[in-house]
C-alpha cells in the first residue's frame, strides 16, 4: 500500500471529493476549509536526512508521517514514513502516481531534471512533467555533510551546476551550467594567490539572479609589492581593494566570522624585509575592512592559513607543524595540535576540518586531509585529492570547494 493517501475522497472511496452528497461522516462539512488550504498550494511535508553508505554511494532520506501536500488542487497526506534513496549532490522529490488515483508515492529527480521544472503560480508550487515537486531538497557531499533547503518561487537551486574549475596560470574560473562566464582571478604566473575566503549568499536558477556573492583573497601582484586583500563579485566582476598591507608584510590567509561580522587576515614578513615582523592576525569590523579593531601575534615563526569555526579562530604554523585553536578571535590559545605535514590552509565543512597540503611537487598534486575535532582530540577521517598545486582553499555552505594555486 502506498504511504501517501488522498486526504478527502468521495462517498464511494474512488476519487477526490465531488458534488454528490454523502453521509455526514464523510467530512463534507470541513470540505471548504480544506479546499482553501489546497488552493494555496500547501506543502507541510517534513524531509530529513538519515544516513549515507560510502560503499554504494547512496543514502536514505526520510519523508515523515503527517505532512500534507497539494497536487493540482487535490490534497494528499503522508500516512507512513517513506525512505527514499538519495545520491551525492542535490536530490529533489516528486510525487509519483499509482494505479489507484487516490494514492501517491515519492521518487527522486536529478538537478538536470529539476532544471526543466517550472513554478506554476496558479497552483503555487513547482511541477515537473505535470507532477508536484516537494518544496524540500536534500544536498549531501562526500563528507556526509548535508543541507535541507526549501524551494521558493524564484529560487530554483541547481546544486552542482555551479562549480569552480582549477586552471593554469594561478587563476580560477567560475562556471555555471558548464558555461564559463567569469575569470575570478586573472593575471600572470607571477601573481601569487595567498589566501581565500568565499561568501556565497544564494544560488538561483538564472545567472542574472545570482546575488550577494563575493570572493575575498589576498595576493602578491607582479613585482612583489603592495600585498593586498581584494573582494570580487563573481557575477558582475566588480573587484574592490578592501585592504592594502604595504611592502613589509605578506597576506597568507583570510577568514570571516559571520555571526559577529568580523574579518581576520593573517600576515607574515615579506621576503627581504630588514627587520622581520612576527606572524600576526589583524581583525576588521566588516567585509570592507574599514576599521581594524584588533591585532595580535602568533606564538610561532610563521602562519600559513586561518579559519573561523564556531566563533573560534584556527591558525596553522607550517614550520613547527602546529595547529592552534584560539579562544574566540584573540591571541589566547585554548588548544594546540601537533600535525604531521606542512599544511598551507584550513577550512571547515560543517564539523569537518580540511587541511590542504602539497602531496607531490614533482607531480604537481595537492590533497586535503580531513579531520574532526572531538573533546579536544583531532581524529583523521580521510584524504581528498585536489587538482594541480592548489593548496589555498575555501568552502561554501552549499557544497563547493574553492582551490587556488
Amino acid at each position: 500500500m502506498s504511504e501517501i493517501e488522498m486526504t478527502t475522497i468521495n462517498a464511494n472511496g474512488t476519487a477526490n471529493v465531488d458534488s454528490v452528497p454523502g453521509a455526514v461522516s464523510t467530512g463534507y462539512q470541513s470540505q471548504n476549509t480544506i479546499a482553501e488550504a489546497v488552493r494555496n498550494g500547501i506543502d507541510t511535508i517534513a524531509v530529513s536526512f538519515v544516513s549515507f553508505n560510502e560503499l554504494t554511494d547512496t543514502g536514505i532520506a526520510l519523508i515523515e508521517i503527517g505532512g500534507s501536500i497539494d497536487e493540482s488542487g487535490v490534497l494528499f497526506t503522508v500516512k507512513d514514513e517513506i525512505e527514499v534513496e538519495i545520491v551525492y549532490g542535490w536530490n529533489y522529490f516528486r510525487l509519483k502516481s499509482e494505479v489507484d488515483i487516490t494514492l501517491r508515492s515519492v521518487e527522486i529527480i536529478t538537478p538536470e531534471q529539476f532544471a526543466l521544472a517550472s513554478w506554476e503560480p496558479s497552483k503555487n508550487g513547482w511541477y515537473h512533467e505535470g507532477k508536484r515537486v516537494l518544496s524540500s531538497a536534500v544536498f549531501v557531499d562526500e563528507l556526509e555533510t548535508f543541507s535541507i533547503q526549501k524551494l521558493s518561487s524564484n529560487a530554483q537551486m541547481l546544486g552542482n551546476q555551479i562549480k569552480i574549475q582549477n586552471i593554469a596560470d594561478k587563476r580560477m574560473l567560475l562556471s555555471y551550467n558548464d558555461i564559463d562566464f567569469l575569470n575570478v582571478m586573472s593575471g600572470s604566473a607571477e601573481r601569487e594567490i595567498t589566501g581565500v575566503y568565499v561568501d556565497f549568499a544564494e544560488y538561483y536558477k538564472g545567472m542574472e539572479q545570482l546575488q550577494g556573492t563575493y570572493l575575498y583573497y589576498g595576493y602578491v601582484p607582479s613585482g612583489g609589492l603592495n600585498k593586498q586583500v581584494r573582494k570580487k563579485h563573481v557575477l558582475t566582476g566588480v573587484e574592490t581593494l578592501v585592504w592594502l598591507s604595504g611592502d613589509t608584510t605578506l597576506v597568507t590567509g583570510v577568514a570571516c566570522d559571520i555571526t559577529s561580522n568580523q574579518f581576520a587576515v593573517s600576515v607574515i614578513s615579506a621576503p627581504g624585509v630588514p627587520v622581520p615582523i612576527a606572524p600576526s592576525i589583524l581583525v576588521f569590523n566588516n567585509e570592507n575592512f574599514t576599521t581594524q579593531i584588533n591585532s595580535f601575534t602568533i606564538p610561532d615563526t610563521s602562519v600559513s592559513g586561518i579559519a573561523i569555526h564556531k566563533e573560534n579562530l584556527y591558525s596553522i604554523s607550517p614550520i613547527s607543524l602546529k595547529l592552534r585553536r584560539h579562544s574566540g578571535i584573540s591571541s589566547a590559545i585554548s588548544k594546540v595540535y601537533d600535525i604531521g605535514y606542512e599544511y598551507d590552509d584550513i577550512t571547515f565543512v560543517g564539523d569537518y576540518m580540511l587541511l590542504s597540503r602539497t602531496y607531490a611537487i614533482s607531480l604537481h598534486t595537492s590533497v586535503c586531509d580531513v579531520y574532526t575535532e572531538i573533546e579536544g582530540e583531532l581524529f583523521y577521517i580521510r584524504t581528498l585529492n585536489l587538482s594541480s598545486e592548489h593548496t589555498k582553499i575555501a568552502y561554501t555552505d552549499l557544497g563547493y570547494l574553492f582551490t587556488v594555486g
